[in-house]
């Protein structure tokens, strides 16, 4: 038999070293994933039970420290990027993680489980939600140059994100006023024991110490699990040839969305409702407030091609789910989270479908 020519062991190493990276980029995002679902759990527990220390509904929990909490990996994602000059994937992340919280997240939990709505979330934080997104089109619109390309704009400068830092403090401080009303409405026994009456009793019994010990750990365990499943979902992406426009585009803006996904399902699953769409609403406010007004205060934002298509399609999510908010009684049901998912699937094919052909 003649030996293997030189051209042909250096060919087998290199689907060796390509196979052993695609093995190793598997690892990881499994590990990802598990620590993800362990942080998950222990974040959704710790969360309820903080609640009920503080006297406060979940839903407040959901809107502040949890979205904050798995909007954590979008800021640090963006800041970084910015200061890198990829200010581009920066707009992509922002934009595709709210589409994915809307159409993915939400829709997900809905169909596992129809997810109630409380009235003032109606009234008062998903028009936020939808004021915000609206703010963010007006910006770009402004900074839509005559001369740019149909669907770019030069981006969201300084100012931009002063304003948006400014919509950021409006709602916090609408947040504070509702955690302070709860806290004098619980002094009512009978108030008290109707919002704690759904509530597992280990939960309502953890002392506040262990609750905030739980949140932290499960808030560390979802913010590392983000960062593996995020490397390895990249890596198999590579290795299987995908461009990095597209990994920017699909899997970056699903990647950060990661722990959001995971809070709100198990929430759902659990029966935690409050948790699930405080979640997903008020890391949507944190994400185009907080992190896109930090994000251009580091540096200029641009829009980038199709940017402003995103843009619309996150407006028109939103104002949708408002719109179902108000159509179903207080309710998003497994009909209309499919319709949200169903939305999300074709939204990511289309993007697909454009970058690739």
């Amino acid at each position: 038999m003649l030996p293997a020519s030189g051209g042909d062991g250096a060919s087998a190493a290199a689907t060796l070293g390509a196979m052993s990276d695609l093995l190793v980029s598997a690892l990881v995002f499994a590990g990802g994933v598990v620590l993800l679902l362990l942080g998950g759990e222990a974040l959704v527990r710790g969360s309820v039970s903080i609640a009920v220390r503080m006297r406060v509904s979940p839903l407040l929990i959901g809107l502040t420290i949890v979205a904050f909490g798995t909007s954590a990996p979008e800021l640090s994602f963006n800041i970084m990027a910015t200061l890198e000059g990829n200010d581009g994937l920066s707009f992509g992340n922002i934009i595709g993680s709210n589409i994915a919280n809307i159409g993915l997240v939400l829709g997900l939990a809905a169909v596992i489980r129809a997810v109630q709505l409380r009235r003032s979330l109606v009234t008062r934080e998903i028009p936020v939600m939808v004021g915000v997104a609206l703010l963010a089109c007006v910006l770009a619109l402004v900074s839509w140059p005559r001369s740019g390309t149909a669907w770019s704009g030069e981006g969201f400068g300084r100012l931009d994100g002063v304003l948006l830092l400014a919509s950021f403090g409006v709602f916090l401080w609408m947040s504070v006023r509702m955690g302070l009303s709860q806290r004098r409405a619980s002094e009512d026994p009978v108030l008290l024991h109707e919002a704690e009456e759904e509530i597992h009793e280990s939960d309502r019994a953890r002392p506040l110490w262990r609750a905030t010990l739980m949140f932290a750990v499960g808030l560390g365990a979802l913010l590392l699990g983000g960062h593996f499943a995020e490397d390895g979902a990249v890596g198999i992406a590579r290795g299987f040839g995908v461009s990095d426009a597209l990994i920017g585009l699909t899997i970056v803006a699903v990647a950060t969305s990661l722990p959001e996904l995971v809070v709100s399902v198990l929430a759902a699953v659990r029966g935690r409702s409050d948790i699930a769409i405080g979640n997903v609403v008020g890391s949507n406010i944190f994400n185009l407030s907080l992190v896109m007004g930090a994000t251009a205060l580091a540096g200029p934002v641009m829009i980038p091609e199709r940017g402003m298509m995103s843009l619309v399609v996150m407006l028109i999510l939103s104002v949708g789910l408002m719109g179902l908010s108000l159509c179903s009684v207080r309710r998003i049901g497994r009909v209309s989270g499919g319709l949200l998912l169903l939305a999300y699937v074709l939204y990511l094919w289309s993007e697909v479908w454009v970058s690739v052909g």
